[in-house]
């Protein structure tokens, strides 16, 4: 008997098994590979969507903030909505800031970018706010000159020309020209806008008229009498004591004094003097001082490990006394420090040297400033041996109560946020 077909028979139906088994196989591998491929498809799209949400969302930041310079309005409440023009739009909501809160909030911005064909809706929300003095390191009227020890971790700016043998971690700008050896960490910017210091007297009378009419703030008038010196302000923690001075020893800068008041930081943390007030001490809080002038005569520091910003604000000068026996050796002054129409200096007297200066935090003068006296030897004096400044880093984040602006249309994004 020939059994050969019946073998044939069976090897047609293993074929036939094997052929089924791979195809099978081949199908399920080219589905996954497609859903996979597919699937890696949406997921770009999304990705791409999302992304371009963010980027329409941001945009309408810019905007805003273009719209804020172009206007000169300092708050506008809605943006918006505004498409594109490949459908995806942003709308904008802003939220005024509130002027006497503390510690100072800027204003806030909710953008929402929205890509409708897509469904995908992302938002931004952002502070911005008007560059203060207290964002800069040392800002002057006059030209400015530092010479090859001069080390500065903010940015510089001045209205005339700069000059710098030193270094300078931040931008450096000049209403003219900047010439030096120096190092320019942040750059170099020439023939910037001039700063108005103009402006800086009517933001410290909106200080006055606040803090006498709305009580949110202290205001203590000159009484008139006379032999009065003006105030004494000591501050501790989130405490102020406040006492009269009568006398000031010529010979020794001891002051004569009575007690006047023990107040707490006042709601929009700014405290106005018509008079001269002398300052030291402590503090934890937010807080601005403002005097005819204001001589610092003892350490002025924040507290460890505390959150408080402290702004010196004089109508003409921001002193120390360097001469004043009291003086520390070596004095710290940590605060931002403004003289709108005049400087910020010691008071020298020949053959009274203190050890050292160090001011953590900035400086603004309209007509220089001053720490030390040199004999044509080039010996110190008087004054301080050494001086040290510093830019406070938090004073960039959180400037002090009503600090004054630098209105020149710009603006600044202080935090950036998905929401």
């Amino acid at each position: 008997m020939d059994n050969r077909c019946a073998k044939v028979g069976r090897d047609d139906g293993w074929i036939l098994f094997s052929v089924t088994l791979v195809i099978t196989i081949l199908f399920i591998v080219v589905t996954m590979l497609l859903t996979a491929a597919t699937q890696h498809a949406f997921e770009a799209s999304k990705f791409q969507a999302r992304n371009k949400a963010m980027h329409v969302a941001d945009a309408g930041v810019n905007a805003y903030v273009h719209e804020l310079a172009r206007t000169g309005e300092d708050f506008i409440p809605r943006l918006g909505p505004v498409d594109m023009g490949d459908g995806s739009t942003w709308e904008v909501e802003a939220t005024r800031a509130e002027y006497h809160s503390v510690p100072i909030k800027p204003l806030t911005v909710t953008s929402v970018g929205t890509i409708p064909s897509l469904g995908v809706t992302r938002t931004v929300v952002a502070e911005i706010r008007q560059p203060s003095f207290a964002d800069y390191q040392i800002v002057s009227h006059v030209s400015l000159t530092l010479d090859s020890e001069s080390v500065m971790n903010g940015s510089v700016r001045t209205n005339g020309d700069l000059s710098n043998a030193g270094s300078i971690a931040g931008r450096a700008e000049a209403h003219k020209e900047i010439t030096g050896s120096g190092t320019f960490r942040g750059g170099e910017f020439q023939e910037t806008p001039a700063i108005d210091f103009a402006s800086i007297g009517s933001d410290i009378e909106k200080m006055y008229g606040d803090a006498r009419e709305s009580g949110s703030g202290y205001y203590r008038a000159t009484d008139g009498v006379d032999g009065n010196k003006g105030y004494q302000v000591t501050l501790s923690g989130s405490q102020v004591l406040i006492d009269k001075v009568s006398n000031v020893d010529i010979g020794t800068g001891e002051l004569t004094t009575q007690p006047e008041a023990t107040i707490s930081a006042p709601s929009s943390g700014v405290l106005c003097f018509d008079d001269t007030v002398w300052v030291s001490g402590e503090y934890s809080c937010a807080l601005t001082i403002v005097a005819n002038n204001i001589y610092i005569i003892d350490n002025v520091e924040s507290s460890p490990g505390g959150q408080g910003v402290l702004g010196l604000i004089a109508r003409h000068s921001v002193i120390v006394p360097s001469w004043r026996e009291a003086m520390p050796e070596d004095l710290v002054i940590q605060a931002a420090l403004l003289a709108a129409n005049g400087t910020t200096r010691a008071d020298l007297i020949e053959g009274r040297i203190k050890r050292s200066l160090t001011i953590i935090g900035s400086q603004t003068t309209r007509d220089g400033m001053d720490y030390v006296r040199f004999s044509p030897e080039g010996e110190v004096i008087a004054g301080f041996r050494e001086r040290t400044y510093t830019y406070d880093p938090r004073l960039a984040i959180t400037p002090p109560p009503m600090y004054p602006r630098i209105k020149d249309g710009s603006y600044k994004v202080s935090s950036w946020l998905e929401g």
